[in-house]
């Protein structure tokens, strides 16, 4: 749908309009008042993350013939309300090993621009900061 020009264009117009300062600003103001009147769904809790780093992945694939290159972006962000990570001892053989669990929430797939104003799949991942302490 991206080779579209006219859905490219419309995809364009939607990510400026949601990337704008004021629609930022109202989304905030409606997500405080869901706090404030405790009308945040069942099950769900707003997580207010900071800023860790962006993985910008790159793929390349074939079509038609012709090599198209392809790019996403992974934010990497971390909040005390995800799980720390855990590791239990295991043995294999001689050998001890850890077998890891590293919770993370995934946000949903949204449309940013990069540098150059070209449209990119991203997805914000939060883990805990312990899992990216202990990555370093």
């Amino acid at each position: 749908a991206l080779e579209d020009d006219s859905f490219r264009k419309l995809m364009t117009e939607y990510v400026n309009e949601i990337s704008d300062p004021k629609f930022r600003e109202e989304q905030e103001a409606y997500i405080r008042q869901l706090e404030a009147n405790e009308e945040v769904p069942d099950g769900k809790s707003i997580i207010r993350p900071c800023k860790g780093f962006v993985i910008k992945c790159g793929h390349i694939k074939k079509r038609d013939g012709e090599n198209l290159s392809t790019k996403l972006f992974i934010n990497i962000v971390y909040s005390e309300k995800v799980s720390e990570p855990e590791s239990v001892p295991e043995t294999t053989g001689m050998r001890e090993i850890r077998q890891w669990s590293v919770p993370f929430f995934l946000g949903p797939l949204r449309m940013e621009h990069d540098k150059v104003q070209y449209l990119v799949p991203t997805f914000d991942c939060c883990f805990n900061p312990k899992s990216l302490q202990y990555a370093h």
